[in-house]
């Protein structure tokens, strides 16, 4: 029975309890830059030089005790250059001044905040394939993996339950040999766990710049987790075949839920940050995140899924772009959308500037502002035959054509041959035109405000009065900028049957006497 999961989730990991912290009641095995006299692991003052070492050690410690005991390897900062193989059970504890007596007095290092840890495991100048290595459940943790542009950082195979945990990592520099995923990590029919790591600056040629995570045994009960990360500078070049998923490819039978990670300048060929590419069956929950300035030579400025229905929820795309194809996120016709409470604002792509939905898609308590098409949809554009709804939406300041040669329509939704409805929505001062469709299509508005207007039950041609519109230039504390004043006429407009319980700030709809049109719901 295929029950393979993919998760990057927050707050809880269901596999093991990740405390990320030493303990006090394992034993320790020491490790030290330079030590010019014995090296046994027991103390600072003897600690041994090599990481494998005193990894073997601890391994062979636990094992003589019949697995009675714990044993932790605890690294002095410095610079290691080995190629290390992790081993069952045995966790990995970098970032340690050298006196530490107790676990409390071990700084916790964070990554994410672009500091890295200061106990560096480095490329050996010799053998390429992997710094660090496992097939089997351990822990690494405060620890640097820098592949010194030569060898891809971290390699895992085969590791069962609960599988390998990274925890305030940071994995940089990984550049796998010509023609090979995953710069960063690869990991193949293996359970990984991540929090608050940072990958970057890693590069692949052909797919997966940051993380490439494949499984291709279908009976296997896989699970990856990670939360909190930071995916930045990563990047998929031309390769043999392509350069796809600068931050990431998720590849094959996966469940993914993706929460509180930031994805910024990554770029690839095509697919800028990720490449989601499931089964029918297979579902993606992405949760709290930013995807700022990545970039596709080609297709798909952010995200890429195909073959699985996902939801994307109090997200935020700015500043993403492509070339041709999707500025922000884009859906293969095998894959369906939920989309909710996110911002969408300054992406830009030939059609489609923040959004391709090319299957079916609910939208809803989304701000779509100043993304731009090359050529059709400033904000959108669809193609989907399955259907597009659209429910409390605020698009404003889209525009199409923005080179003014090919022709493009559309400034803030242009669809063709799909079934589009809109309802409770604000689509104004969009350029050229608001909403156009072709012959082929369908398109129903209710209770809607749109410049120009539209022929429906309770729509409205009224300046929606924005608190404060956004200006040519983009204004990251953005959230609040397109609320209505409270004289606006969409207020109390909207319909109860198809507004959301909240609005995009997650405030209780209705305030007032009826719903509110638009993303926000106004006192």
């Amino acid at each position: 029975m295929l029950r393979i999961f993919l998760v990057f989730t927050c707050l809880v990991f269901t596999a093991v309890t990740l405390s990320g912290c030493p303990s006090n009641s394992a034993v320790k095995v020491y490790v030290v830059p330079s030590n010019n006299g014995v090296q046994d692991g027991t103390s600072w003052a003897t600690g041994y030089t090599s990481i494998q070492t005193a990894i073997d050690d601890a391994y062979a410690r636990e094992i003589a005790s019949g697995n009675t005991i714990q044993c932790e390897v605890w690294i002095k900062k410095g610079t290691y250059s080995e190629r290390v193989i992790l081993r069952p059970a045995i966790s990995v504890f970098g970032n340690f001044v050298g006196n530490e007596t107790l676990a409390e007095s071990w700084v916790k290092p964070d990554p994410t905040t672009k500091i890295d840890p200061q106990t560096i495991i480095r490329w050996n100048g010799y053998e390429t394939d992997y710094v660090v290595q496992t097939t089997t459940a351990s822990i690494l943790c405060g620890i640097t993996v820098d592949g010194d542009y030569n060898s891809r950082c971290i390699y895992i195979q085969n590791a069962g339950a609960p599988g390998t945990i990274l925890k305030d990592c940071a994995i940089k520099n990984g550049a796998p040999d010509y023609g090979e995923q995953g710069g960063g990590i690869y990991g193949i029919n293996s359970q990984l766990q991540m929090q608050k790591c940072r990958i970057y600056n890693n590069t692949s040629t052909i797919q997966g710049g940051g993380i490439f995570l494949d499984v291709d045994d279908e009976e296997l009960e896989i699970e990856y987790q990670i939360d909190q990360c930071l995916f930045d500078h990563n990047q998929a070049t031309f390769g043999p075949t392509d350069g796809q998923g600068g931050a990431g490819v998720i590849f094959h039978f996966a469940n993914l839920v993706i929460n509180n990670t930031l994805f910024e300048y990554n770029s690839a060929k095509d697919m800028g940050a990720l490449r989601i590419h499931g089964i029918s069956q297979s579902t993606a929950s992405i949760t709290g995140c930013d995807f700022k300035v990545n970039t596709a030579v080609y297709l798909y400025g952010a995200i890429y899924s195909e073959f699985n229905n996902t939801t994307i929820e109090n997200c935020k795309f700015l500043e993403n772009t492509s070339r041709y194809g999707n500025g922000a996120v884009s859906f293969g016709q095998s894959a369906g959308l939920m989309l909710k409470r996110s911002f969408f604002y300054r992406n830009v792509a030939d059609n489609g500037g923040a959004l391709f939905p090319r299957k079916s898609a609910i939208i809803e308590n989304c701000v779509f502002a100043q993304n731009q098409a090359y050529n059709s949809g400033g904000a959108i554009l669809s193609s989907s035959l399955f259907g597009i709804t659209i429910n409390n939406c605020t698009f404003t300041k889209n525009k199409s054509n923005i080179d003014g040669i090919n022709g493009g329509v559309g400034g803030a939704i242009a669809t063709a041959g799909s079934l589009l409805n809109i309802n409770n929505s604000i689509v104004y001062d969009n350029y050229i035109t608001e909403i156009v469709k072709d012959q082929t299509a369908t398109v129903n508005i209710s209770y809607s405000n749109i410049k120009y207007g539209w022929t429906g039950i309770g729509n409205i041609n009224l300046d929606p009065q924005f608190v404060d519109p956004p200006s040519t230039l983009l204004d990251l504390t953005f959230d609040l900028k397109l609320k209505t004043s409270p004289l606006s006429p969409s207020i109390n407009s909207a319909s109860a049957s198809h507004a959301p319980s909240v609005d995009i700030l997650n405030i209780t709809r209705p305030l007032g006497v009826a719903d509110d049109m638009g993303a926000y719901e106004c006192m």
